[in-house]
């Protein structure tokens, strides 16, 4: 449960429908300013109340995420020598999966001539697991996702 913007809502309905889950949020009106904005976009319900699929249609949705700082599911970027490592997580509707990818990316940088620079890029994807369930996404180190949006009800 928390509040935030409403572009957040719409990221994180798409990873709770990924997972099988239930949301249900509503926008926070509480300055004049965001009452211009709504009227403009032509809402006319500032109470209502909206569900995951709601704000996240469709059935074939995917959501990605990479972290940037450490946090209880994505450990976040990690500089080595000449390269990084990053970890993401893909959530896919259609068919259930949860995948949990680990890439190491090596830069090498050369010197051809005078005064110029060539890099040049290699990359390797490691340790792809799959899970179906949330479960199993438990499992495998939590499930931290942004659930700041606007107001999450369980």
């Amino acid at each position: 449960m928390g509040s935030g913007g409403a572009p957040e809502g719409v990221i994180t309905a798409a990873a709770i429908r990924c997972l099988n889950g239930y949301m249900q949020g509503r926008l926070v009106i509480d300055k004049p300013e965001l009452e211009e904005r709504i009227a403009k976009m032509g809402i006319k319900d500032k109470k209502k109340i909206y569900e995951a699929e709601d704000l996240a249609p469709g059935k074939q949705l995917i959501f990605a995420a990479t972290g940037v700082t450490e946090g209880a599911l994505l450990k976040g970027v990690r500089f080595f020598g000449e390269g990084t490592r990053t970890s993401s997580v893909i959530l896919t509707l259609r068919t259930g999966r949860v995948r949990l990818l680990r890439a190491s990316i090596w830069i090498r940088v050369r010197m051809s001539g005078f005064g110029s620079r060539r890099a040049g890029v290699r990359s390797q994807v490691s340790g792809l697991r799959s899970r179906r369930t949330l479960e199993g996404l438990k499992k495998n180190g939590g499930s931290h996702f942004p659930l700041g949006l606007f107001r999450l009800f369980s």
